[in-house]
């Protein structure tokens, strides 16, 4: 695999970040369906996940289950991209790197630098200040997505992340957000 240590790994939210999963239908059709929840895909994702895929690696790590992580990963990530890794809660809850920092707030820097990753190399991305707070140099903070069709985060992310394809410590990019 092309998995490199000198890489960046983005370290991607799922819910509300790349996808907006609900009970109730929007005023629009699903993109598709996971049992009982219509989900909908941000706009522009395909187009973000190629751009990250071309400059970092990438991982996702989310607070839904580990069949919720699995089946929506199918569904937006294509095969010919392969994430680092996908972690669903039950890696927050009985996996590595279970200290009382990470408790308290389950998606941490302390929970990556435990399994082997860099400070330096490891950029999150999330719409949640709540579950990275205490990472603030490693964080990029998007707006939630709610299903709003005409919504242009990661196309903004997108040009934002393209600007620093050789920078070689990530917490340079959240600074100059």
């Amino acid at each position: 695999m092309r998995f490199m240590r000198d890489r960046i790994l983005i370290a991607l939210d799922l819910d509300e970040t790349l996808v907006y999963s609900a009970l109730s239908e929007l005023d629009r059709p699903e993109d598709f369906r996971f049992e009982d929840h219509y989900v909908y895909i941000r706009p522009h994702l395909s187009t973000f996940i190629q751009k990250c895929n071309e400059l970092f690696d990438i991982a996702v790590w989310s607070m839904g289950g580990e069949t919720y992580v699995t089946d929506i990963l199918k569904k937006i990530i294509p095969p010919s991209i392969e994430l680092r890794f996908a972690w669903p809660k039950s890696v927050f809850v009985n996996g590595t790197a279970q200290t009382l920092d990470t408790l308290r707030s389950p998606k941490n820097l302390h929970r990556l630098i435990a399994n082997g990753f860099e400070p330096s190399k490891v950029l999150i991305i999330d719409d949640n200040p709540d579950d990275s707070v205490i990472e603030f140099g490693n964080v990029l903070q998007v707006q939630p997505y709610c299903g709003q069709p005409d919504d242009c985060e990661l196309l903004l992310l997108s040009g934002y992340l393209q600007r620093f394809r050789s920078i070689k410590d990530s917490r340079d990019m959240a600074r100059q957000c």
